[in-house]
């Protein structure tokens, strides 16, 4: 499922496609917002939706077995609820 299909059977049950497309907007933009303020996303019995931060690293390179700096990073992590698939 992707944006689309989900406004799509989203607007089987509003009155129009374009308020199905403004609410999906709504939620996702929430979510985003959220999580650039590196809160937690917890839908019930759906999952979690967090930001994992990494340090930056040394590590070698394969190629020539030069020391690189790998950078710090902040990724967006899934914990899926454990009745999802109940």
């Amino acid at each position: 499922m992707n944006k689309a299909d989900l406004i799509n059977d989203l607007a089987k049950i509003l009155p129009t496609k374009k308020e199905a497309e403004q609410t999906v907007n709504v939620i996702f933009n929430s979510i985003k917002e959220s999580l650039r303020s590196y809160n937690k996303v917890t839908i019930a019995n759906f999952g979690s939706f967090y930001v994992k931060s990494y340090s930056p690293r040394k590590v070698h390179r394969l190629k020539d077995g030069a020391k690189i700096l790998i950078p710090p990073r902040k990724i967006v992590k899934f914990k899926p609820s454990k009745k999802i698939l109940i």
